[in-house]
């Protein structure tokens, strides 16, 4: 399966994004996201794992891993 384009979009319980906060998709080298919440990464693994801050926050095969994955902050943790 060829490799997948996904960005990742962190948010805050009122809509607002997460600016440099560790993101790392399985396979993928562990970046920081931008002043506008998000993070590009091209994802070959599958199944796919998202990670935030460490803890997985999102798991998916390749092919159903969205080309954009917007995730929320809820509580201690992130959610689709």
């Amino acid at each position: 399966m060829p490799a997948k384009k996904c960005v990742v979009e962190l948010v805050d319980a009122a809509g607002q994004p997460v600016a440099d906060m560790a993101v790392k998709i399985s396979g993928c080298d562990e970046l920081k996201t931008s002043p506008a919440g998000t993070a590009l990464f091209l994802v070959e693994e599958s199944p796919a794992v998202v990670l935030v801050a460490g803890k997985e926050a999102f798991k998916a095969d390749l092919a159903a891993l969205p080309e954009r994955l917007k995730l929320t902050q809820d509580g201690g943790g992130w959610k689709a």
